[in-house]
């Protein structure tokens, strides 16, 4: 998928993030999934408090309907996968029939897509927000890796849904253009610090390719964590951090040996 927000150039000013975040991460969903820009209502997850059998049941409004749809559809993604989810498992969670599911969602892709935007919009959020309030590139680096790995942590559910069928060719395109998104941003914080450990050359291409091997690395380690969630995730930014610049000092005395 050929992504039309520009993907950041090695050695833009940290503000040229500002158009990237959250729109490209936007736009991805929305030209992998035509039509659905125009669905109306975003999805917020939701935690109904019980009320008591006396009450009368009120009728949900259309959005309290679609977030109900999507909170079912979370759980039942996460559970048994894109191709393992029918949309009558997702209905019957919801307490609702399949044809009322069509009145929100055209089709199962769709509403997948609803969630992936949803969270996709919520992380680069919050990466933006980290990432611009570091002084260095090695600061600014740590604060989207926290806060990736704080989103992780935050959003269990939401992490097997997105990266469950990373590679499943209905939704690769997708987590695919959005990965290649974090890896752009992961490149630009490498290369626009003053303070960038010693070593002298290191080129464009070598910043890029160990943003790609960083970016990989560190959804490597969101996976195995997902897995021992006692590690401490301060101890995670540590390691992540130690290799990103590490592995960029030892580039630049390989380049001038």
């Amino acid at each position: 998928m050929q992504l039309r927000v520009g993907e950041p150039a090695v050695g833009e000013p940290l503000q040229q993030l500002d158009p990237l975040l959250p729109r490209a991460a936007l736009q991805t969903v929305q030209e992998a999934v035509p039509g659905s820009a125009h669905r109306a209502g975003r999805y917020r997850a939701s935690y109904p408090v019980p009320v008591p059998d006396r009450e009368p049941r009120r009728r949900l409004s259309a959005s309290e309907r679609r977030r109900a749809i999507l909170d079912a559809a979370q759980e039942a993604f996460a559970s048994g996968g894109y191709h393992g989810t029918s949309l009558e498992e997702v209905a019957q969670a919801a307490g609702i029939s399949k044809a009322l599911i069509y009145e929100h969602f055209a089709s199962k892709r769709d509403l997948h897509a609803s969630l992936l935007q949803f969270h996709v919009e919520e992380l680069f959020a919050r990466l933006h927000a980290n990432a611009r309030s570091g002084a260095t590139g090695e600061a600014r680096l740590r604060g989207g890796v926290d806060a990736f790995l704080g989103w992780v942590e935050e959003r269990r559910v939401a992490y097997r849904v997105f990266f469950r069928d990373a590679a499943d060719p209905d939704v690769a395109d997708v987590t695919a253009a959005v990965q290649q998104q974090v890896t752009g941003v992961i490149a630009v914080l490498m290369s626009t610090d003053p303070q960038r450990p010693p070593g002298g050359r290191v080129s464009e291409d070598q910043i890029t390719q160990h943003a790609q091997l960083l970016a990989g690395a560190v959804q490597g380690l969101a996976s195995w964590w997902h897995d021992h969630p006692d590690v401490p995730r301060q101890e995670l930014v540590d390691r992540v951090i130690e290799f990103a610049w590490v592995g960029l000092q030892r580039l630049g005395e390989r380049a001038n040996a």
